[in-house]
């Protein structure tokens, strides 16, 4: 393939951030592949790159510090912080950082939110990928849920012709409504709102998010 792993300034990775990485291609595997659609910085980082702070670069490229990288990694991936800037100049550009919970943003990394004191103060572009990501996933899961209403619903209506038992209306409107349940949060998020990565990050951590 003609391409190396590297850490964040072009040296040679640990055996241990490598192992790392390993495993932490199966987050980006478990969604669908979608991790290895989404490019969650301005230097072409997936998640499981992202989360291990490596880059993978071309085996033969002069690397330096301020090495700018296309803003657009491959025809196959999607390049979500599109309003990053490219590392062009002789200061690394800064892409900030935004609380997932107030919107808060800031250019310091903190370990909590400066404005709210909670956990969730992401790197703008991660926040962005775990949109997408989150939104994609639901989105899907509401299209094959409507799939499965509209299968439900034209075996009932057949049922009730022939006279016989069919599938409970309560069971199918339990169908509908988190068909439409997916749909719209996984628009919403898809769209910037994030009242579903907040949910799922809620109930990931069972609620402690306070520091």
């Amino acid at each position: 393939m003609q391409i190396k792993v590297t850490d964040m300034n072009g040296g040679q990775i640990s055996f241990a951030r490598a192992t790392a990485r390993y495993f932490l291609k199966i987050i980006s595997s478990i969604e669908f592949m979608l991790g290895y659609l989404i490019c969650f910085s301005d230097q072409r980082q997936t998640i499981h790159d992202y989360l291990s702070q490596v880059l993978v670069v071309r085996r033969r490229i002069a690397f330096s510090a301020y090495y700018a990288m296309p803003r657009v990694s491959s025809r196959f991936m999607f390049d979500v912080p599109l309003l990053l800037s490219r590392r062009d100049n002789d200061e690394a550009a800064v892409s900030g950082y935004e609380c997932i919970w107030c919107n808060y943003r800031a250019k310091d990394k903190c370990r909590v939110c400066p404005q709210c004191r909670r956990l969730g103060f992401a790197p703008v572009g991660v926040v962005k990928g775990m949109l997408i990501m989150a939104g994609l996933i639901f989105t899907l899961f509401g299209g094959g849920l409507a799939y499965v209403t509209f299968w439900v619903v034209s075996e009932r209506l057949v049922d009730d012709r022939l006279g016989r038992e069919g599938t409970p209306w309560v069971i199918i409107l339990t169908i509908f409504f988190g068909c439409v349940l997916c749909l719209f949060s996984g628009i919403s998020s898809i769209s910037g709102k994030k009242s579903l990565l907040q949910l799922m990050i809620w109930v990931g951590v069972g609620g402690r998010i306070a520091a």
